[in-house]
């Protein structure tokens, strides 16, 4: 199935146009991104994974996957020393979840940290990746949550309608 969401997060313009791409590394049952990561690599774009710092979410750059080590919470992360972007520069930010409906809403973690980073980056170019039974028909939503712009299953690809911003 993961590969069947990848195909379809590649046939949307807005992937075929960014070179700047934030991915997330998964863990538990989120979305595999090992696929896209091969893809940006293959096509001499850009990939960068958060890192869980005291100030939030930094996104830096991973040429590898084996560069990826264990951040903050386990989570596997490019080491401090590759080069960050600025959040608001890049073109597409792939973002993961716990559950998500059809008009952006997500459900994380629980820490915020995405919240925290995507204000700055355009709603069109915030993607969830998601298995189509962690769709919702209405999550709640709180101050300070960010929806994103596109929702990818196995099964469509939803561009959120309604919500904040």
């Amino acid at each position: 199935m993961g590969a069947r969401i990848a195909a379809r997060l590649f046939d949307l313009s807005l992937f075929a146009s960014s070179n700047d791409v934030a991915l997330y590394a998964p863990v538990g049952g989120e979305v595999p991104t090992e696929a896209v990561f091969a893809r940006l690599v293959a096509e001499g774009k850009r990939a960068y994974y958060p890192s869980v710092t005291d100030e939030g979410l930094v996104f830096r750059r991973a040429r590898s996957l084996a560069e990826l080590v264990p951040g903050r919470f386990g989570v596997p992360a490019p080491p401090d020393s590759a080069p960050a972007i600025a959040v608001a520069e890049l073109d597409l930010v792939v973002v993961p979840g716990v559950a998500f409906d059809a008009s952006g809403r997500r459900i994380g973690y629980g820490g915020g940290y995405y919240d925290a980073v995507l204000a700055a980056v355009p709603r069109p170019r915030r993607v969830g990746l998601a298995y189509e039974f962690q769709l919702m028909e209405r999550l709640p939503s709180a101050e300070g949550d960010v929806e994103v712009g596109y929702v990818v299953t196995e099964e469509r690809t939803i561009r959120c309608r309604g919500g904040r911003d």
